[in-house]
């Protein structure tokens, strides 16, 4: 190896610019698919709030029209029945029902719910007895629809509802599982292609300039560039090889001229030395028989 030049580090997988490229893009794309599926189900949670909250709105002013009569007439049993019928339709989403008279006291209350659910609902009762219009706590599924009977709409009281989302996002969790899975495949699929085509689009054609590069330092100056009729920056950088292969190639060849001239010369000193010393020994005969180069003929 020439003096100054030390060894190159052994290539390991881990300094592969391809490896890292590949890195690159799978870290990004990670990143962006995590955004994503972090705003997807930001909007499905929404969008599940939403029709939950319109599905309890609507259940809870069917109930006021059925309610009506019953508050006026102080029917607590058929008062009851509602909202046992209300809380089985309603399935795992429904986690308290309640009703409240005219002065907002609780007539009757199925259903579970902590005591502090249960005060806020209590707050809401009054509000909306007070207001005639339907009460809503915003960021959850909470609401109190007030109760109207009579040709004037008098109000009787109020019946209210805490609901919970809980069932319905876990079944959109669940749904989305199996195309989750098909998109992690496809990605592994489209990443494990990116690789190949990289492979060959970058990394064979810097093979092959890597290889010429060290031809070059180890002196072989005869075999030319590939790739330098490409139109790209590969092409420029092995049109620039080949451009310094040619530069090496013309120096080296007027090194080896001008080792050859320096051959002769010693050479034709060194004849014409021996016939001079011959000479001045006193021998006339001595000739120089051996040819020089043209340059000292």
């Amino acid at each position: 190896m020439p003096n100054g030049v030390s060894a190159a580090p052994a290539s390991l997988p881990g300094r592969s610019i391809l490896i890292r490229i590949s890195g690159l893009i799978a870290a990004t794309t990670c990143v962006v698919a995590i955004l994503l599926a972090t705003f997807a189900t930001r909007s499905a949670l929404d969008i599940v709030g939403d029709a939950l909250g319109e599905e309890l709105q609507s259940v809870l002013v069917g109930s006021a029209a059925n309610l009506g009569p019953h508050l006026r007439f102080k029917n607590s049993a058929a008062i009851e029945e509602d909202l046992n019928g209300q809380l089985q339709r309603a399935g795992d989403k429904a986690v308290s029902v309640a009703v409240w008279n005219a002065d907002a006291e609780s007539i009757a209350r199925v259903g579970t719910g902590d005591p502090g659910a249960a005060a806020e609902l209590q707050e809401m009762a009054l509000q909306a007895i007070s207001s005639g219009e339907t009460v809503f706590q915003r960021g959850t599924l909470a609401q109190v629809v007030p109760v109207k009977f009579g040709p004037n709409q008098a109000i009787v009281g109020a019946v209210g509802a805490v609901w919970t989302a809980q069932g319905a996002v876990t079944a959109v969790f669940r749904n989305a599982v199996p195309g989750m899975i098909v998109t992690m495949v496809l990605f592994v699929g489209l990443l494990f292609a990116a690789a190949v085509l990289l492979r060959r689009m970058l990394g064979r054609p810097l093979s092959a300039l890597c290889a010429s590069m060290g031809s070059l330092a180890r002196g072989d100056f005869d075999n030319s560039i590939p790739m330098t009729d490409r139109a790209d920056e590969l092409g420029e950088l092995a049109r620039s090889l080949e451009s310094l292969r040619g530069d090496l190639s013309q120096m080296r060849a007027a090194e080896m001229r001008r080792e050859a001239a320096r051959t002769d010369q010693a050479q034709a000193v060194e004849g014409l030395a021996s016939a001079l010393q011959a000479l001045s020994g006193g021998d006339l005969t001595s000739r120089i028989d051996e040819r020089f180069a043209e340059d000292y003929e």
